[in-house]
């Protein structure tokens, strides 16, 4: 496991894309003044270049930030939620996002009951529709169930969950040739103790492992990359007092 800090100062909010062909990342993130929603310039990008060390792992060299949005050109709407999506047959990224009038708190829209903007699909009555997924055309489908071995974090934090191809060790598919890893923080009350969960049936939601504690202390949210050979990538906030002091990021070997 190597970690490494590529964002020094308050910075929240990140995504990470990896770019299979060219082996390459590439890191957003949102630049900000301060903890608070209100304080964000801009969103900046990262780009990070694996690198083959002699002892077979790999590593990854993160260059110095660019600015790809900037909130003096969105009429001072401050942008948020960098979310990219890649086009395989064009080969073109696109990097969604959300921009929020600047007088416009996240206090307010508590308060207000009224959220001004968000990634999800919405309905008519300000409620988000939950999917469930179908595999056979719409004759059955999944039902939707609580992983009780996954932790919920006080008022709550977004983890990430990417899919990799079965080891042969160990493996208990039940015919699915996919494992699942997640992350977040591990304490039921506050953002604290990175974990990193299995699973080897990804069918079954009881079937999640108990967590490894890859960040001790301040953990915030974090974005997974599966960059191959059982390897990944991690973005994570974390901090020594507060998990908006930096974003690091976490590579991880042979789970």
């Amino acid at each position: 496991m190597v970690t490494t800090c590529i964002y020094h100062k308050e910075g929240v909010i990140h995504h990470l894309f990896y770019e299979i062909e060219g082996e390459t990342l590439l890191a957003f993130a949102e630049q900000r003044e301060t903890a608070d929603d209100a304080s964000i310039k801009n969103l900046v990008m990262s780009r990070g270049t694996l690198k083959n060390e002699s002892s077979g792992a790999k590593t990854i060299e993160w260059s110095e930030l660019k600015t790809v949005v900037e909130k003096t050109k969105l009429n001072n709407y401050r942008p948020m939620n960098p979310c990219p999506v890649f086009e395989k047959n064009t080969n073109t990224l696109f990097l969604f996002f959300i921009h929020i009038e600047d007088r416009v708190t996240e206090q307010w829209q508590i308060k207000k009951r009224t959220n001004k903007a968000r990634h999800s699909r919405g309905m008519s009555n300000g409620m988000l529709a939950v999917e469930a997924v179908s595999e056979n055309g719409g004759a059955d489908f999944h039902t939707l169930s609580n992983a009780t071995k996954l932790v919920e974090t006080g008022s709550g934090c977004q983890g990430s969950v990417v899919s990799f191809p079965a080891q042969d060790e160990g493996a208990d598919t039940e015919g699915d040739p996919k494992w699942l890893l997640y992350t977040h923080p591990s304490n039921k009350s506050k953002k604290t103790d990175l974990g990193v969960y299995v699973s080897k049936s990804p069918k079954d939601p009881s079937k999640w492992s108990k967590p490894w504690i890859i960040n001790s202390g301040p953990s915030g949210y974090s974005d997974l990359v599966y960059i191959g050979n059982c390897c990944f990538a991690c973005l994570v906030e974390c901090g020594v007092k507060k998990e908006t002091e930096q974003i690091a990021s976490v590579e991880l070997y042979h789970l």
